[in-house]
């Protein structure tokens, strides 16, 4: 358990800090060879190319105060992931506990109703370790809802942006409502021709892909979330 919260905490924050150390080192080649600014976050204020020693101050202040931020950000995400990690072994060890009862029955000291009483009483014990294990799952949850929905609403909007991007299924109507109907002899038939050529063209489906390779439809997304939880089953 110990082992597991450590590795994916460790996962966490280097990825983090990767993406921040290399929006500093990428701020940091503007400066020393392209002769820009240090620009790590766009901020509303200083501008971009504002080369005065004051702006100056105000973009490594800035990006100071946006490292400190990630880590406040970043202590709150570990404690879950170990708490989260924690919470799933006492699963794990309730399943271990409750699949060893049945050794109880292969003790020869034992008559079998003694048996049967010891693994009653086994039973009654794992029973309330489970009702102990809920406790904690809600405990978790009630302590840590606000960053669970917060994520959930992230991970949405994203979704939702991407599917706002390849909205394109209106462009051809408007295309065909453009006023080519007003236009005369040779340049009638000049504009039908570009317009049908066009219009063909934005009837085609828009798709993003993620890697160059997975499109970001909702068909994938399915995809993705059902290859998620094979995974899952197979593992466990």
């Amino acid at each position: 358990m110990i082992k597991k919260s450590k590795l994916y905490s460790a996962a966490y924050l280097f990825s983090f800090s990767s993406a921040l150390i290399s929006y500093g080192i990428d701020g940091l080649i503007q400066v020393l060879r392209k002769d820009g600014t240090f620009t790590t976050v766009i901020t509303a204020w200083p501008d971009v190319e504002d080369r005065s020693s004051f702006a100056n101050i105000a973009r490594v202040t800035n990006y100071v105060l946006w490292w400190i931020f990630m880590m406040r950000l970043s202590a709150i995400y570990v404690l879950v992931i170990c708490l989260t990690t924690c919470l799933s072994h006492q699963y794990k060890n309730l399943q271990s506990y409750f699949y060893h009862l049945v050794d109880i029955f292969d003790e020869h000291d034992l008559s079998q109703q003694e048996k049967e009483k010891k693994y009653e009483d086994s039973v009654k014990i794992g029973i309330k370790l489970h009702s102990d294990t809920l406790w904690c799952t809600r405990q978790i949850e009630n302590a840590y809802a606000v960053v669970f929905s917060g994520q959930i609403l992230v991970n949405i909007s994203v979704l939702c942006l991407l599917m706002l991007q390849m909205v394109a299924s209106l462009l051809s109507t408007a295309m065909y409502s453009s006023g080519w109907e007003n236009c005369q002899k040779d340049c009638s038939i000049r504009i039908r021709r570009l317009l049908v050529i066009a219009m063909a063209q934005s009837q085609r489906p828009v798709t993003l892909r993620s890697f160059g390779i997975i499109e970001l439809s909702y068909q994938s997304y399915v995809s993705i979330v059902k290859s998620s939880y094979s995974v899952f089953s197979i593992l466990y």
